[in-house]
């Protein structure tokens, strides 16, 4: 491995081919090595196997405009859905701990009553609106500078950063419109990536991952894709996107005040009918 990894660097021998990356690479060799690929919209996972992780997590994962990664939402999220060994170690139970949760998350209350449930709860969680949340929130900290693994994701939310950014600026803006300037670029990241061939199927697990089990310790990980197909259709259904083609709607587009992107989506579909519904 150290000497492939040399070779791929400087592209000698068959590192010339592993340097494109692994679904270039796998095109290349055929043979059925695309079956041995772990990819999302091309891109490698980074870290530890889908299989094994979150649930949000795993939606973070699959609807990440780069792919490979949930760098754009919930990455950092461990807690949910579990009470933390620092409340297991103070004998709080779930209401307590729950409680404490909600008191302090700074997410607006119609979201938390979505994603938590009324009475609110800790499990069965709407993985979707969560997930969604947090894909506009890393919008706006990843606009404003912040970085996600000063661990700010759980402890900064839309007020503080309101606070922040207006006293800089000088001038006020409110948490609302900080979270849509966060659900306007990612609106513009899928616009884009439709723009550039990416459809709802890209938007989806290598096929290893439904019917390959993944065996760790005493215990196995599979993906279920009628899940997976599920979460994505509530996700898609909230943003407002094309349920069959992923294509963010006129209709949100404009409501985002995004009318060049919608003008030029619109013009695009128009020499491409299978995304028109």
């Amino acid at each position: 491995m150290i000497e492939l990894l040399r070779k791929i660097a400087h592209r000698e021998g068959f590192g010339t081919i592993l340097a494109e990356g692994s679904v270039r690479a796998s095109g290349m060799i055929g043979r059925g090595s695309d079956q041995y690929i772990k990819t999302m919209k091309g891109m490698e996972f980074a870290g530890e196997d889908p299989r094994i992780l979150q649930e949000h997590r795993r939606l973070s994962i699959q609807i990440n405009p780069r792919g490979g990664d949930d760098l754009k939402g919930t990455h950092g999220l461990d807690a949910f859905p579990d009470i933390p060994l620092w409340a297991r170690r103070l004998n709080w139970s779930e209401g307590e701990y729950i409680d404490w949760l909600l008191k302090r998350h700074d997410m607006f209350d119609d979201v938390k009553k979505t994603v938590f449930g009324s009475p609110p709860k800790l499990y069965d969680l709407d993985t979707a609106m969560l997930v969604k949340w947090y894909n506009d929130l890393t919008c706006v900290f990843n606009s404003l500078g912040f970085c996600m693994f000063s661990d700010s994701l759980e402890a900064m939310g839309p007020t503080l950063y309101a606070e922040l950014y207006s006293a800089y600026k000088g001038h006020p803006i409110t948490p609302t419109e900080l979270m849509v300037a966060g659900e306007r670029i990612f609106n513009v990241m899928m616009a884009y990536n439709i723009r550039e061939g990416m459809r709802r199927e890209h938007d989806d697990w290598p096929e290893r991952f439904y019917d390959q089990p993944l065996e760790r310790g005493d215990e196995t990980h599979i993906l279920s894709k009628e899940r997976a197909d599920q979460l994505l259709h509530r996700y898609y259904g909230l943003r407002k996107w094309d349920l069959k083609t992923g294509v963010p709607t006129q209709g949100k587009l404009r409501e985002l005040q995004l009318y060049d992107v919608a003008d030029d989506l619109l013009q695009f579909m128009e020499g491409h009918p299978e995304l028109r519904t």
